[in-house]
């Protein structure tokens, strides 16, 4: 067990425990460095850093989201000399600084900050209007902006190619990339038996081929192992081209490959000439991958209610459309 690991299951429990008893709070780790202390109406995040202790946020619930706010400024600069009796100020090693700080922070929370862990949510508005709150804010956004730059040009040095499906070599690599039932039924809602086998994933692309004139791609790296994989059938009729069945390897994911994925097949698309729009379906559940076709330039034309159903859910069905930019 290392020692971060030994401050989440042993130190933390063991030195707010008296103060989590009294406001009738659950522990859980939720990651190598952060353990949850949570009721009925509060989520306090403790995280452990080597070089600055204990660095608690909060989770709410901010219209049905989850939205987490560090309170690290906030708790701290409220600290006096009453919540450090009897804790000595001299140089101390990285185990001693993260007692000292469960210490303080156990007295702070129950002398000044009680009504947070009763649910009140009054102190929110007033940390929202403090300069720590804007300060650390405004750096979180430029943060995340810096490392989404970094990421994409990243990715800018790495070339993308689209080609054919190759049965033979691809599907090993495929059929890896989702290994739970619900996430299957979100790629595919149940026209593929899961677990996927080679058989069935084969007749499938020959019976939407036939039937749609479907035709099966991947995305690749310069290695040529598949990063991704879609369908795609145009009907000149109506003028419209059809993705399908779209999804990236997990590895993948964060990289910027769906999207780049999308961009060369609308680009293919849209180079036929007969092709005005392309559109495709997601679920409603499936939100990731909605998000995605947003950011490639897809937006919502209709939805099916009630179009799926699944051990107990129920999946509308959104049509996303993406026109192009000449018609």
């Amino acid at each position: 067990m290392d020692w971060y690991e030994e401050q989440l299951f042993n130190v933390i429990p063991e030195y707010m425990g008296e103060f989590a008893r009294k406001h009738n709070m659950r522990f859980k780790v939720i990651s190598v460095t952060e353990i949850a202390m949570y009721n009925d109406v509060c989520c306090l995040i403790l995280g452990a850093d080597w070089r600055d202790g204990i660095i608690p946020s909060i989770a709410v619930n901010d219209n049905g989201k989850r939205v987490e706010y560090s309170i690290n400024c906030m708790i701290y600069g409220s600290v006096d000399d009453s919540d450090r009796v009897g804790i000595e100020r001299k140089p101390k090693g990285v185990s001693e600084v993260v007692k000292d700080d469960l210490t303080i922070l156990s007295r702070n929370l129950e002398r000044r900050w009680s009504k947070l862990l009763q649910g009140d949510m009054g102190w929110l508005e007033d940390y929202k209007r403090s300069s720590s709150f804007f300060e650390y804010h405004c750096y979180m956004e430029e943060r995340n902006k810096l490392l989404d730059e970094i990421i994409e040009w990243q990715q800018s040095l790495r070339t993308m190619k689209i080609r054919s499906f190759d049965p033979d070599n691809d599907f090993d690599e495929i059929k890896n990339w989702i290994t739970d039932e619900r996430t299957h039924m979100l790629w595919c809602a149940g026209r593929i038996p899961f677990p996927m086998s080679r058989a069935a994933f084969l007749d499938f692309l020959d019976d939407i081929a036939s039937r749609n004139g479907d035709v099966p791609y991947v995305a690749t790296w310069e290695e040529g192992r598949p990063a991704g994989f879609y369908t795609y059938s145009g009907n000149k009729d109506t003028k419209e081209g059809m993705l399908k069945f779209v999804v990236v390897d997990p590895e993948e994911r964060g990289k910027g490959v769906a999207g780049e994925m999308l961009k060369r097949a609308l680009n293919a698309a849209f180079e036929d000439g007969t092709i005005e729009a392309v559109h495709l379906n997601v679920f409603s559940a499936n939100t990731g991958a909605r998000r995605c076709y947003e950011k490639a330039g897809f937006v919502e034309r209709n939805t099916t209610n009630g179009a799926f159903e699944y051990k107990g859910e129920s999946w509308d069905r959104c049509n996303m459309i993406v026109k192009h930019k000449s018609s």
